[in-house]
């Protein structure tokens, strides 16, 4: 009967209690019964009594506690198996949740990626512009020197 209690502190509510009150209940009609037969005089009146009627009243108790343990341990096991398809559910949920998350965040690093990717080109092609301004600049000095240079020979009248 231990095993109601910690049950009844498991699952509180009034279906439950109810079923605890039936079984102690039960019991202790039981426990009133033999005390009942222990209460009366005379050895031989006690064992008439306890080898017909109270043989018979006491295996009915028994029979209905029984009954009422088992409607206990049912309905224990019915609530179990409710909270592991309520707990199985959950974590379909999650791991549904899981890959959605994975999803994302492997798509958040491919276009990273392709991000430093598209940096990485952008710099090159900055770079490539630095270098094709250098060669304009130089060739612009190489055209004015060679520009001096023609003027040069030509402005001189013996030439």
């Amino acid at each position: 009967m231990a095993l109601w209690t910690r049950e009844l502190e498991l699952y509180q509510d009034e279906k439950f209690h109810q079923l605890i009150i039936q079984g102690y209940q039960h019991m202790l009609e039981s426990a009133r019964i033999c005390i009942e037969v222990m209460q009366r005089k005379g050895t031989s009146t006690i064992l008439a009594t306890i080898s017909t009627t109270f043989r018979s009243r006491f295996e009915k108790r028994i029979i209905e506690m029984q009954k009422i343990s088992d409607k206990i341990v049912r309905e224990v096991d019915y609530r179990h198996r409710v909270e592991m398809r309520e707990a199985s559910r959950k974590i379909a949920v999650m791991h549904v949740e899981q890959q959605k998350i994975a999803s994302m965040l492997q798509n958040q690093k491919n276009l990273l990626e392709t991000m430093q990717q598209e940096r990485k080109i952008m710099d090159v092609v900055h770079e490539q512009q630095k270098i094709l301004q250098i060669v304009q600049q130089i060739q612009l000095r190489m055209h004015a020197q060679a520009g001096d240079r023609t003027d040069g020979y030509c402005s001189h009248p013996l030439g």
